[in-house]
């Protein structure tokens, strides 16, 4: 489970946790977590939600928990605005045609397919060697990697870097289902990233980047008070 903190229950939760452990600094504190000191920034800020299983329990109930969230929760999401969405545009068609409202089920798409312009895209020269592609429509695939990025990714204000990251015990996930994932919608094929407590994929690719950022209008830096 991942942890939604405000702002001074983050800023309490740190200075519990560098009481609990008997340091001083936040470096001293990663190390007593067995996480990288970058990590350790990310969710000091918020940039990224806590995971529960790093905080010991009495200390939990020292703090004020806002919500809870699974460890996919952006991909739950995004499928449950998709459907929602799909819902809506097919109610407006049948009452149009004053006939009786038909429900939808999870995976019905439009009829109509939704194209995606990739004119102001540009591909730097590993995106050509690497021979990278870009979605030109809106595809089932494309809908849930969208997802992920929603709910576990991130763009740089700075650099074409893009990374995805879960927790260490979702390996198999990763290696299994996400990396094909991208080869499938990208035609990249990502390394696996290892960083105990956490796994995931990461790379840099100017094209991907700016159609994240310009086609699809996805969030560049802290997704803080984002969904």
């Amino acid at each position: 489970m991942r942890l939604v903190l405000d702002k001074e229950n983050r800023k309490r939760l740190f200075e519990l946790l560098k009481e609990y452990y008997s340091v001083l600094t936040l470096k001293e504190l990663a190390v007593k977590l067995d996480v990288s000191f970058h990590t350790l920034k990310t969710w000091r800020i918020g940039k990224f939600l806590i995971p529960s299983n790093h905080i010991p329990s009495d200390i939990l109930n020292l703090i004020k928990i806002d919500e809870t969230k699974e460890e996919n929760w952006g991909k739950l999401k995004i499928v449950e605005m998709a459907q929602k969405d799909h819902f809506l545009l097919r109610r407006t068609k049948m009452m149009k045609r004053k006939t009786k409202l038909e429900l939808l089920t999870p995976y019905e798409f439009q009829n109509k397919k939704v194209v995606l312009s990739s004119s102001g895209v540009s591909f730097s020269r590993y995106d050509k060697n690497k021979s990278i592609k870009i979605p030109t429509e809106m595809t089932p695939e494309l809908a849930e990697e969208i997802g992920m990025h929603i709910g576990d990714g991130t763009l740089p204000v700075n650099g074409y870097n893009f990374s995805l990251r879960g927790d260490i015990l979702e390996e198999g996930y990763y290696r299994d289902h996400v990396q094909p994932l991208y080869e499938k919608v990208y035609g990249l094929k990502t390394r696996l990233l290892k960083r105990p407590p956490i796994c995931g994929v990461e790379f840099d690719s100017k094209a991907i980047y700016e159609f994240k950022s310009k086609v699809l209008g996805l969030h560049i830096g802290e997704k803080k008070g984002m969904i």
